[in-house]
C-alpha cells in the first residue's frame, strides 16, 4: 500500500495558496494512485464539516467554498470533527480513502490548537522473495580437490608471493564448490531446504498459538 502524506499550515490563506494545492494534488494523481493523506491548516474555521458546507453570515465564504470546491474535485473526505481551536474546526486531515482511519481524536494543546490525533489502519505489502539459488554443503565433496589444492600450494609456496598464492586458493576452491557442492532453487522460507516436515508441523502449531493468543488477549496455558 502508498500513502502519500503533507502537511500545510498556512496563517492568512488566500486563493492562490487553495490553487497551489490543487495543481499539487493534480501531479500527484497524474503519476501515482497513492492513498492521500492531507494535513492542513489554512486558518478557514466557517466550515460546518458535517454536511461539508459553508456557514452562512461568516467571512469570506467564497475563499472556504473554493478550499471545498478542491477538496471535492479531488476526492478528499476530512474526518476532524472536532473544534481544534475554540468553536472552531481548523485543523484538518483529509484523506482519499477515509476507510483507513481507525479513529480521531483532539487532544490537549501546545499551543493555542489542540492536537490532532489519528490512528490509520496500514497493511504494509511484503516483498516476495525472488527464487534463488542455495548450495547443499552436507552433500559437498570437495576433500580431494583441497587436497590438491593444498599439495600444489606447498609444492610452490617459495614461487608464489602472498597475493599470487591468494588468488590461487580463491579460484581453486570456488570452481570446487560450483563443481562438487549441489544446489537447488527456492523460493519463500517455507521452501528451504532445511525445513522439513517436523519443523514445518512445529511452525504451523506456533502460528496457531500465536493467533488464539491474540484472539482471547489472555496468557496461554501450557
Amino acid at each position: 500500500m502508498q500513502i502519500i502524506l503533507s502537511g500545510i499550515q498556512c496563517i492568512d490563506c488566500q486563493f492562490n495558496l487553495i490553487d497551489h494545492l490543487s495543481t499539487s494534488l493534480n501531479r500527484i494523481c497524474n503519476i501515482s494512485s497513492a492513498n492521500i493523506m492531507l494535513s492542513v491548516d489554512f486558518n478557514l474555521g466557517n466550515i460546518d464539516w458535517s454536511n461539508s458546507s459553508v456557514i452562512p453570515s461568516k467571512p469570506d465564504p467564497s475563499l472556504h467554498q473554493h478550499l471545498l470546491d478542491i477538496l471535492q474535485d479531488h476526492n478528499l473526505t476530512q474526518v476532524v470533527d472536532k473544534p481544534t481551536r475554540n468553536d472552531r474546526t481548523l485543523d484538518l486531515l483529509c484523506m482519499s480513502n477515509p476507510s483507513l482511519e481507525n479513529r480521531v481524536e483532539t487532544l490537549p494543546p501546545l499551543g493555542d490548537h489542540d492536537i490532532i490525533f489519528s490512528e490509520i489502519n496500514l497493511s504494509l505489502s511484503k516483498a516476495k522473495q525472488s527464487p534463488h539459488k542455495v548450495f547443499i554443503y552436507k552433500k559437498a565433496e570437495m576433500g580431494k580437490d583441497l587436497k590438491e589444492t593444498y599439495i600444489h600450494m606447498e609444492e610452490h609456496k617459495l614461487e608464489l608471493d602472498i597475493d599470487n598464492m591468494w588468488n590461487y586458493f580463491k579460484i581453486k576452491t570456488t570452481e570446487s564448490i560450483q563443481k562438487h557442492i549441489p544446489t537447488k532453487l527456492i523460493g519463500n522460507k517455507t521452501h528451504l531446504p532445511w525445513i522439513d516436515s517436523n519443523l514445518k508441523k512445529l511452525i504451523n502449531k506456533k502460528n496457531k498459538l500465536y493467533k488464539k493468543k491474540k484472539h482471547d488477549g489472555k496468557h496461554l496455558k501450557n
